[in-house]
């Protein structure tokens, strides 16, 4: 027999305009991603113990990120990378791997007072490379043999890098 779901519609809301706001630039230019290093490896299990499928499809993840600032040798501080190091260890009775990650952005500025670009790279750096660190993840354990790795969403907004 057939289920039936209804939904009911709440009725139309009214849009309101909002005044159009014109962005600040920031005077930051994120110019590319660099792959250092993608590692994966599938953990040897005990002889007879295999991983179980996680609850709901997902297991947990323990992250491990180092993230560094370099800028050029010459002081000019029109540029500087950030670079992303990461350990990810999902849980290992789902998914038996070992994960490491090293990327780095590229950022560029024009006219910018060099503390306030460096600001600018370790307080966004991270949450602006972080995204690619999930596709990495995800890519690199597309074909494993226990499942991808799915990395969830996480806030760095409030992290404050150190050097």
């Amino acid at each position: 027999m057939a289920r039936k779901k209804s939904v009911k519609v709440a009725e139309k809301a009214t849009a309101v305009n909002a005044p159009a706001v014109e962005p600040r630039p920031v005077g930051v230019r994120f110019d590319r991603v660099i792959t250092q290093l993608l590692q994966f490896e599938e953990l040897t299990l005990p002889d007879g113990v295999l991983p179980t499928p996680a609850p709901g499809g997902r297991t947990s993840v323990q992250l491990r990120l180092k993230v560094a600032i370099s800028t050029p040798d010459d002081g000019a501080f029109d540029s500087a990378l950030v670079f992303f190091d990461s350990e990810i260890f999902p849980d290992p009775a789902h998914q038996p791997y070992k994960i490491r990650v090293v990327l780095g952005g590229v950022f560029s500025h024009v006219e910018l007072p060099q503390e306030e670009f460096l600001d600018f790279c370790r307080r966004s750096g991270p949450t602006i490379m972080f995204p690619y660190l999930r596709a990495a993840v995800s890519g690199l354990t597309a074909d494993a043999q226990f499942g991808p790795v799915r990395i969830d969403p996480v806030n760095l907004t409030g992290a404050t890098i150190t050097e």
